[in-house]
């Protein structure tokens, strides 16, 4: 019977001791100072409904832009290189028709193994958009998204808060 006491004793000591700890490292984290956060926002581009309702996205230059010096042609020719991937995906061709038709005679199955064109056109702009980030936006701590992701409800530019010199 003496040795449950002792047990019990044993595990109090060691929780008081554990307690102890803890409220030595509560006080050290209330006297260092919280860390400042790192202040980013994001650049949301408006789908562009006045040439009807074809995917396109408005060109209006946003002002978080010019605050990381971005030229307005550079923004303008970025918006106007995904727009027109938009119109060659949309278009109506010989092509087009041909897929549509060969697809639904296959019931879909001719796209297990065939890409359709606005899909091929899609990845051409997944990499078109790597590739531009690279050269003129990361630079810049900024980085244009794949308005695939979202949906195409909008373009988003990603603003990553600028390295310290």
């Amino acid at each position: 019977m003496s040795k449950e006491p002792k047990k019990k004793s044993r595990k109090r000591k060691d929780a008081e001791e554990a307690q102890e700890g803890d409220e030595e490292a509560l006080e050290a984290l209330k006297e260092s100072p919280p860390p400042a956060p790192e202040l980013t926002e994001n650049v949301f581009i408006d789908r562009d409904y006045s040439v009807g309702l074809s995917t396109r996205f408005d060109e209006s230059f946003p002002d978080v832009l010019a605050r990381r010096n971005v030229d307005p042609e550079v923004y303008s020719r970025a918006i106007r290189h995904i727009n027109g991937f938009f119109e060659r995906a949309e278009e109506v061709n010989c092509t087009s028709f041909w897929e549509g038709c060969f697809g639904l005679i296959s019931f879909w199955s001719l796209f297990l193994c065939y890409r359709q064109k606005s899909y091929r056109i899609f990845d051409e702009m997944r990499d078109w958009i790597a590739q531009e980030n690279r050269q003129n936006w990361l630079p810049k701590g900024l980085e244009i998204m794949n308005p695939i992701s979202n949906g195409l409800i909008f373009l988003e530019i990603h603003v990553h808060p600028l390295p310290k010199h």
